[in-house]
């Protein structure tokens, strides 16, 4: 495995259980136990059924669901990778371990497994493997995948679903569909958000962890920090501008932080220039909450925005080689 992919394992660690953890308790919260009869049987001789209040309890909750979508995510990445090393004539791709990873985690406790091993296929097989594998696709197969299975089954990520049998709303759509203020009665708080007490996807919602996770990858240069800062200066130039949400909400909420930290500090799609790092990261972070806003009801739009801002990345670094040619001309003039 790459050096880099050991960084982002170990990054993004305490973001997986303290998202796992938070997920865990929500589900016990709203729904009063396990819905599932053969989690419902794990957990029991686990000794943890009826310990609704522990840290422990709440957990192996959310282990139970994201345990086995993790490990039908290794077996798919693993499969995929080991078919077209053998049709290459070549050691497998090392990017299975962290696709597989970064997957799961951007999963909804509620996705089915044969759904989202679909889903991962496609991203794995259309956005890494035919593209020759790391250091050669263009779009992260973690973000392509996740962005198919919203597509393809658009009811996975509809508001409603982001917990197993409908139970709640994510805490995005009960802001957007009321307001801040309204969703602070209901004991939605900033900071408690920002820890990743927050309904949504399993593994995202702790910001706090995620930006802890990216300071760790900057520090071992395995992330590109003009990424990071310039998707804060979207955040907060496009929440000044008018949002009905601050800035410091959309960053808290969803899926934001989890992205700018790991995804969208891909070494493989990053641009390779400093310019171009920066308006990456700044369209990112713009694109987020436009589409937020424009579609209130619309229970994310961070996998949207990450794919459309890559997408971009040729026409960026083209614009920024430009500008740094006619800097060059002036300055030998």
């Amino acid at each position: 495995m790459l050096r880099s992919h050991r960084h982002l394992l170990l990054a993004s660690a305490p973001a997986a259980l303290l998202g796992v953890t938070n997920i865990g308790a929500q589900i016990r919260a709203t729904t009063g136990s396990i819905d599932s009869s053969w989690q419902t049987s794990l957990l029991s001789v686990l000794g943890v059924a009826r310990d609704t209040d522990s840290t422990v309890a709440a957990f192996a909750a959310g282990a139970v669901y994201w345990l086995p979508l993790l490990g039908v995510a290794l077996i798919v990445s693993f499969a995929w990778g080991s078919v077209f090393a053998r049709a290459m004539n070549r050691s497998i791709d090392p990017v299975w371990l962290p696709a597989a990873w970064l997957f799961s985690l951007m999963l909804p406790a509620s996705a089915p497994i044969g759904t989202t091993a679909i889903a991962l296929s496609f991203g794995l097989v259309f956005g890494c493997h035919v593209f020759g594998g790391t250091n050669r696709y263009l779009i992260n197969p973690a973000l392509l995948a996740v962005v198919f299975l919203g597509v393809g089954y658009p009811t996975l990520a509809a508001p409603d679903a982001a917990l197993p049998g409908g139970a709640a709303l994510s805490t995005w759509s009960v802001i957007a569909a009321t307001s801040v203020e309204l969703a602070q009665l209901q004991g939605i708080g900033l900071l408690g958000a920002a820890f990743g007490d927050e309904v949504g996807a399993i593994g995202t919602t702790s910001a706090i962890a995620s930006l802890v996770g990216a300071a760790y990858l900057i520090s071992v240069r395995a992330a590109a920090p003009l990424v990071i800062v310039g998707g804060l200066l979207g955040l907060i130039a496009t929440g000044m501008l008018g949002a009905s949400v601050p800035w410091a909400w959309h960053l808290a909420l969803g899926n934001v932080a989890f992205a700018l930290a790991f995804v969208a500090t891909d070494s493989t799609t990053c641009p390779g220039t400093r310019p171009a790092q920066l308006l990456y990261g700044i369209l990112f972070g713009g694109v987020v909450i436009a589409i937020r806003m424009a579609d209130p009801a619309h229970p994310e739009g961070t996998w949207s925005a990450l794919l459309l801002a890559t997408l971009c990345i040729p026409l960026i670094e083209r614009a920024t080689m430009g500008v740094r040619r006619t800097i060059g001309a002036r300055n030998d003039a």
